[in-house]
Formats: structure tokens, sequence, C-alpha cells
């Protein structure tokens, strides 16, 4: 065994394998955390990779995509479960509510786009209401 602190040898070959390993963790909807350990990288190293890598970022992306699928399918599951305790499908519920409307969120913002051409616009009338 390396002694501690020393870098673990990533090879091209080994590399394939333990990325699949974490894409299928995250898909399964692991955390990075838990996906990294199984495949025995450092979540600094997984991080450099998205970094470095257009199209591992890309797939990471996508694991992440069908991580909140199946979490929220999870949660649902739990929402609808009759023999799930009436509390706990409430939250689920409310969980639910969240992910579908986000002005039930506790953080609820709301963001506005103006289009160029009318915020051209406005800073013409701007300019004209200060002269």
């Amino acid at each position: 065994m390396a002694p501690k602190g020393t870098p673990r040898l990533v090879t091209p070959q080994n590399k394939a394998q333990k990325r699949a390993l974490i894409l299928e963790k995250i898909g399964e909807g692991r955390t990075f955390t838990e996906a990294c350990a199984a495949a025995g990288v450092s979540r600094t190293t997984e991080r450099q990779w998205r970094q470095r890598d257009e199209r591992w970022a890309v797939a990471v992306a996508e694991a992440q995509e069908t991580r909140r699928d199946v979490l929220v399918k999870t949660i649902t599951d739990i929402a609808l479960d009759e023999t799930t305790p009436h509390r706990d499908r409430i939250l689920a519920l409310f969980f639910l509510i969240k992910q579908v409307d986000p002005s039930f969120r506790d953080n609820h913002k709301t963001e506005l786009s103006v289009s160029p051409e009318l915020a051209s616009s406005l800073t013409k009338l701007a300019k004209l209401a200060e002269s």
C-alpha cells in the first residue's frame, strides 16, 4: 500500500473504468462523494477532470439529470404509497410541489429578462428624462 499522501496512479485504461463507475453511481442516485469513493478517485481529481475535459463534464451533467430523476421518482413513490406514514407522505408531496412550482420554495426568486432592444430603448428614455 502506498504511503498516505502519495498520489494514486490513474492510467488511461483504469481511468475509463473509474469514470464509468462514477457515472453509474451518480445515475443510481448516489452523491459525488459516494460515487468517487466507489471508484477510488478523490473529489478533487474528479473536479479537475470536469474542468479539463468538456466531454466528461457533459457526461457528468447528464448523469446528474438521471440522478435527479431517480431521486424525484423515489420521493414520488413515497408520496403515493398509502402504507407510508401520513406525515412522511405530506413531506414528500410538499417536496414535489416545490419541484413543480418554484413559488412554493423558501428562496423563491422571480427573474425577469429584458430584450436588448427594450434595454436600449429604456436607456435612451432614461437619458431623455435626465436632460
